[in-house]
């Protein structure tokens, strides 16, 4: 679920997530960077603009 709403994130502002510079700045400044500081849902939020939900797993599964 995390993965899904991630790349659904990065290509609603970005339009792609094969641009390796800006996801890997993206991964590093929302994610990577706090280490275990952060609670991983803080983080999720706070990288995604939203707190984790399946919506974006279900979408990527057809299940919507």
């Amino acid at each position: 679920m995390i993965t899904a709403q991630t790349i659904d994130y990065l290509k609603a502002k970005n339009k792609s997530i094969l641009d390796e510079n800006l996801t890997r700045s993206f991964l590093i400044q929302n994610y990577f960077r706090y280490g275990s500081r952060n609670d991983w849902r803080e983080l999720l939020e706070r990288g995604t603009e939203s707190s984790l939900t399946s919506d974006a797993l279900t979408r990527r599964l057809g299940l919507d």
